[in-house]
């Protein structure tokens, strides 16, 4: 038997639309109801264009060094589902370096 998900993503924009507070919640989450947070990133993959879809957005108060953070981790989150999907160590590892690389760039600016 097959059975539905979802996943809610809220936004509180101000007067100029600039998202000032995120949350989400999801059916199958432990969680009760919406959980914070202060970006998101959401790619879809449209078969029919073959092109990426992408939603992303963030708080106006999250910090350039949480964007750092972020935007790292969510690199290194792409070669591991890469490397999951497609077994292609090789090149999720080179994806993981050049995140690694970026990453310790901003480290060295800030």
């Amino acid at each position: 038997m097959n059975r539905k998900a979802e996943i809610k993503i809220s936004i509180e924009l101000d007067e100029k639309k600039i998202p000032q507070k995120l949350s989400w919640e999801a059916t199958d989450s432990d969680a009760d109801g919406p959980q914070k947070c202060k970006a998101f990133m959401l790619n879809l993959w449209e078969p029919g264009t073959g092109q990426t879809l992408s939603m992303n957005l963030w708080e106006d108060s999250m910090s350039i060094p949480e964007m750092n953070d972020f935007v790292f981790q969510s690199l290194i989150q792409i070669a591991d589902t890469y490397e999951k999907a497609t077994n292609q160590k090789e090149l999720s590892e080179k994806i993981r370096n050049s995140a690694l690389e970026v990453w310790e760039s901003t480290k060295k600016e800030s």
